[in-house]
């Protein structure tokens, strides 16, 4: 963080994978960690069962004594996990969405997966809840495409943006580079919808991995107005979280 520039992140565990024996230990080693670096570490969790009758009451009480930011990323969508872990588990199942609902009543964004198979899934979810803000991780990223990742088509993101006003857009890549967001189509979305998009990086397992992407984010950014610039990179996801810039 400190040698690319970076002031505060959201930090969160891998949903549906138990690498502790003690339940929700991701959520508690997280949020212990935030509260030694309050001042740039902002915690998310979602190291719990969705599908537990108690999830919605987990995500208010955290609300209220965790200081915590926002739930996700919720891999309900990611079609590696459904395999193994969520087998005949949906996005928009009951529970889930009771849960979606609990942490809009916390004011916490869900930060949510969705693989192209599962793009309806999230739809009817989102709708399903309309007083929850949703971050729709790594939007303009096909993760799944041939398992290698792809760029995601433009329409699909065009029409999500106009059809939910409550949804918010990750950026995030993994395995290809970002550059093909300087083209003339994604510039004219990000800067006229720049209040609706979200810098991220889709970082797992090794820092150095993406890092390589960062300079290229700059460049993809630097094409906007100083306003779109500062809203994606900050203020938006600042918003979100109801916290000041």
């Amino acid at each position: 963080m400190d040698r690319d520039g970076i002031k505060k992140t959201a930090l969160f565990g891998y949903h549906g994978m138990n690498f502790y024996p003690e339940e929700n230990q991701q959520d508690i080693e997280i949020i212990e960690f935030s509260r030694a670096n309050p001042d740039r570490i902002l915690p998310f969790i979602c190291d719990f069962d969705f599908y537990d009758e108690k999830a919605p009451e987990y995500v208010e009480q955290l609300a209220e004594d965790g200081g915590v930011y926002g739930v996700g990323e919720v891999l309900f969508g990611h079609t590696p996990m459904r395999r193994q872990v969520f087998t005949q588990k949906q996005i928009d199942d009951d529970r889930p969405i009771e849960v979606f609902k609990a942490a809009g009543r916390c004011g916490l964004p869900v930060l949510i997966h969705a693989d192209r198979a599962f793009r309806p899934e999230l739809e009817n979810a989102i709708r399903c809840c309309p007083d929850t803000n949703f971050i729709w991780a790594h939007i303009a990223y096909d993760f799944m495409a041939e398992y290698g990742g792809a760029a995601s088509e433009i329409s699909y993101i065009k029409k999500l943006v106009n059809d939910f006003s409550n949804v918010y857009f990750d950026i995030s890549h993994w395995k290809i580079s970002p550059i093909y967001l300087c083209s003339e189509d994604w510039q004219h979305l990000l800067e006229d919808s720049f209040d609706r998009f979200i810098f991220g990086m889709d970082m797992s397992e090794d820092y150095m991995l993406e890092g390589l992407w960062f300079s290229t984010y700059k460049a993809v950014l630097s094409g906007l107005s100083c306003k779109a610039q500062q809203s994606i990179l900050a203020g938006n996801f600042m918003r979100l979280i109801c916290l000041p810039m």
